[in-house]
């Protein structure tokens, strides 16, 4: 009713014109929605109900500027070709991923512009009082399309800017998300419920717990049916994680004695000694090796072999009593002791528990030099660090202390310090 009314309206009165507007506007409409409609339902396989409205206004958009001066065929023409370029222009915005919620472009901006030009091509010369011809006519429709719109740009596009300088326009991201009516209305639903609760799990990172929803509202059953997938995924995680640290002990103990490796060694060595250095305590190094145990192989064989070096391993665990201690074995018949926080006190206690150890066992080694049964030789190291990188000397001085100590005829513990930390005592 509204647009009979501003079509006919614009005769300033009721002539004879009247009823042809009238006639011409709802035909306008008619096929301006039939068209959409079978289009439509050609292109997509159903029609679509939003295209049809949008037809049926851009069939009224387009007829307005010529409403009082065509025939009917006329109408028929314009309306058709309003409706299909409304529905090009959807699909091109859709394409261009561009928002225009209220349709504006494809409603009103595109049949607006086609229905202005179509008023010099389908105008009717007995209904038209103009002096123009339809070519001048056109260049004039056209003049004021350019005009226009020029105005109406940079006019909207200048003025928007500066008031967004200093009141922005534009919502929030998170606004944008949620969508008006929830940010500003307050609206709630079950749909925006699950999405609130699924990104408060993505925030927090905790996807441990079931998402807490009305499970008999419209998306309870995605929820539960999100709950299942996140759980059955939280036991694939934690199967994974088991398996990891599975590997990753395997990966740093020695398949043979059972105690650390080299690689985990050259890893916790240098953590530990860092931690020795920010704390300002004293650290400590063992080094062993066993006393002719190449002559202990050829004359038993590397089976026993590998059982003395089984017996030695379990006697260096059993002296640990601390988690933060560690023993490794650090190559063939060496092996290597860290103590965190242990002085030369301490140290000297585990030392000479190992070699008491050993010698209850009284493990045979007849291919010894210097005793009957399998001996050590241990060398010892100390240190309160003064740099934190340092931890390659004090293995060394460790290394020095067990040299010397096969140097002095085995079966004995050596003891060495640190020479840093001897030079910033007497400093």
């Amino acid at each position: 009713m509204g647009w009979l009314g501003f079509n006919g309206g614009n005769e300033y009165q009721v002539s004879e014109s009247v009823p042809r507007i009238f006639l011409s506007t709802v035909f306008g409409a008619a096929i301006g929605g039939l068209t959409a409609c079978i289009a439509s339902w050609w292109y997509y396989g159903k029609p679509s109900s939003t295209l049809i409205i949008n037809g049926l206004l851009a069939g009224l958009v387009a007829i307005t500027a010529s409403c009082n001066i065509i025939t009917l065929q006329s109408v028929f023409f314009i309306s058709t070709i309003g409706a299909l370029i409304s529905m090009y222009l959807t699909s091109l915005l859709v394409k261009l991923e561009i928002d225009d919620v209220v349709g504006a472009v494809p409603v009103h901006l595109g049949p607006g512009l086609w229905g202005t030009m179509a008023v010099a091509i389908f105008a009717e010369p007995s209904l038209w009082d103009g002096e123009l011809d339809r070519w001048s006519l056109f260049k004039s429709q056209c003049t004021g399309i350019i005009s226009c719109g020029l105005y109406a740009f940079c006019m909207s596009y200048f003025l928007l800017r500066l008031i967004n300088n200093y009141y922005p326009l534009r919502v929030s991201k998170n606004t944008e998300l949620e969508g008006l009516n929830v940010a500003e209305f307050n609206f709630e639903n079950s749909m925006i419920e699950l999405a609130r609760e699924i990104h408060k799990q993505e925030q927090e990172n905790n996807f441990n717990n079931n998402l807490k929803v009305d499970m008999n509202s419209e998306t309870g059953s995605i929820a539960l049916a999100y709950n299942k997938v996140v759980s059955k995924l939280n036991r694939k995680i934690s199967d994974l994680n088991i398996l990891k640290e599975k590997l990753t002990k395997q990966a740093a103990v020695d398949s043979l004695t059972r105690l650390y490796n080299r690689r985990y060694f050259d890893d916790q060595f240098k953590k530990q000694y860092r931690l020795a250095y920010r704390l300002q305590q004293p650290i400590s190094v063992i080094m062993i090796d066993i006393d002719y145990f190449k002559n202990y192989n050829d004359r038993y064989g590397h089976q026993m072999g590998d059982e003395c070096l089984k017996r030695v391993a379990a006697v260096l665990s059993r002296s640990l009593s601390r988690p933060s201690d560690f023993a490794v074995r650090y190559g063939g018949e060496e092996f290597t002791i860290v103590l965190p926080n242990t002085d030369i006190g301490g140290v000297t206690v585990v030392a000479e528990l190992i070699q008491a150890e050993v010698e209850e066992r009284k493990i045979q080694h007849g291919g010894s030099r210097i005793s009957e049964h399998l001996t050590l030789s241990l060398g010892v190291a100390w240190t309160i660090p003064i740099m934190s990188s340092n931890e390659s000397k004090l293995l060394s001085c460790a290394d020095e202390a067990l040299y010397e100590a096969k140097n002095q005829g085995r079966n004995r513990v050596v003891y060495h310090f640190f020479k840093p930390l001897a030079e910033a005592i007497s400093v």
